[in-house]
């Protein structure tokens, strides 16, 4: 599948150019709204990007909604978040968003049937405890004081610190991306008619919705081939367009055995435990591969 590879140094006033758009249309085209701020989009080169450089530095809950008329218009670049209820998905939110009390778990699997809407800022780019230059400074009260502590190589000239300073800036690229997280599949016990009016706000959000390029599927590791899977798989497959991806994730891995857990990997799974931090890391790397191509 060919992919556009957006540009996501989104500078501030490229924000207050893609506010202008009127939220009254309900629901407004991701392209065009991007192209209408393309005079102030910075493109960035986004290769050979570590999972070690891709930070979630702010996120936050927005609000949530029961239909798709309630939905905010689709400012952001969104990606969908769904799996069967009970398979840790608000952990795993947490997680990515790099924030424990953002999404929330129900005391009864099933039963909550809102839309729930987190923003969160990413950013590619040097970690606050690196040894750039400007971080050397930053912690100095001044630059002369950080060349007396030797903070800074020697031999280099105030004009060539600044020079490599702006150089940093450039490469520290930050952008918001929104998530959407859709109630869990199955469990609830209401009755027939209840489950057909969620189970057709659920549907016409999701095919109306084109500002979401991403699909995450979640799935229990410890449960490969159950029937509700399927149903979402199936139905995500119907609904895809051209510029929006699939990704199924297994959660849980930790609970797995050796043996399960090998044979997971042999066919080639994305799997994640929220107390393996470095599958979340692989995880937005693979969520930012797959919107952006990093």
């Amino acid at each position: 599948m060919n992919r556009k590879k957006v540009s996501i140094n989104l500078v501030s006033k490229g924000k207050r150019e893609l506010a202008k758009v009127d939220s009254k249309i309900g629901c407004v085209n991701l392209d065009s709204s991007l192209n209408s701020a393309k005079a102030v989009l910075n493109p960035t080169k986004l290769d050979s990007i570590s999972v070690d450089s891709i930070n979630v530095v702010e996120s936050k809950f927005l609000l949530s909604i029961e239909r798709y008329s309630q939905a905010p218009a689709p400012l952001y670049t969104e990606i969908a978040i769904l799996g069967r209820s009970n398979v840790g998905k608000s952990s795993i939110i947490n997680a990515i968003l790099n924030n424990k009390n953002l999404a929330k778990s129900s005391s009864t699997p099933g039963k909550t049937r809102l839309i729930n809407f987190f923003l969160s800022t990413w950013r590619i780019g040097k970690k606050k405890n690196d040894k750039s230059v400007s971080n050397k400074i930053k912690d100095s009260k001044n630059v002369d004081l950080a060349l007396k502590s030797n903070l800074l190589d020697s031999g280099k000239t105030l004009d060539s610190i600044f020079k490599e300073i702006e150089s940093e800036k450039k490469e520290d690229n930050k952008f918001d991306l929104r998530f959407i997280d859709f109630p869990g599949f199955g469990y609830a016990k209401v009755s027939k008619e209840q489950k057909n009016v969620w189970d057709r706000n659920l549907s016409e959000f999701l095919k109306k919705r084109d500002s979401i390029k991403l699909y995450i599927h979640l799935i229990d590791s410890r449960h490969l081939n159950l029937s509700i899977d399927n149903e979402i798989r199936n139905f995500l497959s119907k609904i895809l367009r051209p510029d929006s991806e699939i990704i199924e994730v297994f959660t849980k891995a930790d609970k797995l055995n050796k043996i399960a857990l090998s044979n997971l990997k042999k066919l080639d799974k994305i799997s994640v435990s929220i107390k393996d931090n470095q599958s979340i890391r692989n995880l937005r790397k693979m969520i930012l591969n797959k919107l952006y191509g990093v």
